[in-house]
């Protein structure tokens, strides 16, 4: 996590809104903001913005929905500007996203999917500091372990969301539709799915998804499936899985013996002269 140890306090009319860095911004739904505005129409923005100086600019990287509602009707209404942090450690576009990220995933009150991507995302970008940094590369399990401690998850689960996020990132490059949707949780993919799309013919597995078919064309409606489907489709897969491995157990434990019979067969039908058969091929290497 980035530690800001230098906060200042600045005045509001030097903050802007940078769009491109507001893209990366889950947006609150029709109901939470009405919530937030009710509040806010009542008390004014009471917690600080927080911004950075990024360039000549002093950049918003906190608190979006609040600046627009003062601009909108708070001014409007008589309220104090509100108050403004400026962190100065952090100093680049990249470090800027680094930290919104890190305030997002502190926000609760998001669906998994989404808290999986932020956190690929997240040491996504560590990388890409460390990098700039002229770290090694390998330092990658160390910064994924960081952010499992920060959310109480394992190294390997967030190695998983970086993986997720990258397979996002090369279908992106195809088709920004697809990638949209599977980001908005619009497509009822998982995450191996997704994986395998975007290492697969990405392009034909795209057109599939588009034109409302499975992405793989099998000709199942692509349609999401319910906790308990899903649940049962995977109990049904490990009860195949058992019955597999139990037949193949059985016919490794057969072929052996059934060799073994039909060679004593043969063995005393030669020796009364009444042998009608060719064995070999019944025994032969390739049954097994």
């Amino acid at each position: 996590m980035m530690t800001n140890k230098r906060v200042t306090e600045i005045k509001y009319a030097e903050v802007t809104v940078d769009e491109a860095l507001r893209k990366y911004l889950k947006p609150l739904t029709k109901e939470e903001l009405a919530g937030l505005h009710e509040k806010l129409d009542k008390y004014g923005v009471l917690l600080p913005l927080l911004a950075a100086r990024i360039g000549e600019q002093v950049v918003l990287l906190d608190g979006h929905n609040r600046q627009k509602w003062y601009d909108d009707r708070g001014r409007l209404s008589g309220f104090p500007a509100p108050k403004v942090s400026l962190l100065e450690d952090v100093r680049s576009i990249l470090d800027a996203r680094v930290v919104m990220l890190e305030l997002q995933l502190a926000r609760r009150n998001q669906s998994e999917h989404r808290v999986r991507l932020e956190r690929g995302r997240l040491l996504q970008l560590r990388v890409q500091q460390e990098m700039e940094r002229g770290s090694d590369v390998a330092s990658t399990r160390k910064l994924s372990s960081d952010i499992a401690d920060e959310e109480g998850v394992t190294s390997r689960t967030i190695i998983r969301n970086k993986a997720l996020v990258d397979a996002i990132d090369k279908i992106r490059e195809v088709s920004p539709t697809v990638a949209d949707k599977i980001e908005a949780d619009a497509l009822p993919l998982s995450a191996k799915e997704i994986g395998l799309i975007a290492k697969g013919d990405t392009v034909t597995h795209c057109e599939n998804l588009l034109d409302g078919r499975s992405w793989d064309d099998t000709g199942e409606p692509l349609v999401r499936k319910t906790a308990s489907e899903k649940k049962k489709a995977s109990t049904a897969e490990k009860k195949l899985q058992r019955l597999t491995q139990r037949f193949r157990t059985c016919i490794e434990t057969l072929i052996p013996a059934l060799r073994t019979e039909l060679i004593e067969i043969d063995r005393g039908l030669n020796i009364s002269g009444k042998s009608k058969h060719h064995w070999p091929d019944v025994w032969d290497d390739s049954l097994e």
